[in-house]
């Protein structure tokens, strides 16, 4: 699914998603998957009050 979605998006332009940080039970799978395809760490954030760090493909 991350593939085809990367397809469709613009080429220009970086693409950012959230997920659990590092050290979160959550976020191994989601960490693993968000750097197989390129996207490297980002900013700290807490979104609905809990703490979840950004991920960035950079183009």
């Amino acid at each position: 699914m991350i593939a085809k979605m990367l397809e469709l998006f613009s080429k220009e332009g970086d693409i950012s998603v959230t997920t659990f940080r590092e050290g979160d039970i959550k976020g191994i799978a989601p960490r693993q998957l968000y750097n197989k395809f390129g996207f490297v760490e980002g900013d700290l954030v807490e979104e609905f009050n809990y703490p979840n760090q950004k991920f960035i493909l950079k183009r």
